[in-house]
């Protein structure tokens, strides 16, 4: 179970990139969701394996918010990468992930971080 605060949200996010790079695509799935883990085990395959390289980089994470017994947290996610044709890629956004609000019967699953979705766009989109 991850550290309740912001900085286990971060440590989540960080080790889902390592599993990726690991090629450890099902055991990274898991820090996805339950709705989100089938889409998420899938695109990220197909995604990492267009890659020669890549190399993320993990910012600081916002506030906590809280909403309907849930708590969320967006972070800042850049990710400067080399496709397998040789092509440089820059993409930048935020991965948002959610836990459980510390409530009566939750179960140690739904008080650890998970991510919900992230969401990434070119560099040049972003001019």
């Amino acid at each position: 179970v991850s550290a309740k605060g912001s900085r286990g949200a971060a440590d989540v996010l960080r080790k889902y990139y390592e599993l990726l790079a690991a090629g450890r695509f099902e055991d990274a799935s898991l820090l996805w969701t339950p709705n989100e883990r089938a889409s998420a085990m899938q695109s990220s395959e197909e995604n990492v394996a267009q890659y020669e390289r890549y190399d993320v980089e993990i910012g600081e994470p916002g506030r906590i918010e809280g909403a309907a017994g849930s708590l969320y947290i967006s972070i800042p996610v850049r990710i400067q990468a080399t496709r397998k044709t040789g092509e440089e890629v820059r993409v930048s956004g935020e991965a948002t992930l959610r836990r459980s609000n510390d409530v009566p019967g939750a179960t140690p699953e739904q008080l650890a971080w998970h991510v919900m979705r992230i969401e990434l766009r070119s560099a040049a989109d972003a001019l």
